[in-house]
Parts: structure tokens; sequence; C-alpha cells
């Protein structure tokens, strides 16, 4: 079940992305572009090296 965006919204966002987009290539990084959702092994190593491991309290008795 989609929500339809106002057309107004739909056509700033089509010309934002055709800017970006220009942008990359002008700069040489638009075969890049493919690499923001590819997996990254490392990045999510060290990601979870930072997550603070909770230690569970002793059980009381």
């Amino acid at each position: 079940m989609g929500t339809k965006l106002p057309r107004k919204l739909e056509q700033k966002m089509a010309l934002m992305g055709e800017q970006i987009a220009r942008v990359l290539y002008a700069l040489q990084l638009d075969d890049d572009l493919l690499l923001i959702a590819k997996e990254d092994t490392l990045g999510r190593n060290l990601q979870d090296l930072s997550l603070k491991h909770r230690q569970r309290a002793s059980k009381k008795e």
C-alpha cells in the first residue's frame, strides 16, 4: 500500500535526483553510486565493534 506524493514534490525530487546524478558525473563518481548499497563487510565489522555489550546483572538471592 503506497502513499501518493503531491505532484510538485515529485517534480522537485525528480529534479534533485537529476542534479545529484549530474554532479556525480562531473566529479567522476557516477560509477561509485552502485557501491552505496553494496555489502560492506569491513564497515559492518567496524560498526559492530562500537556497539556496547551489556553485561547481565548477577542473580541476587
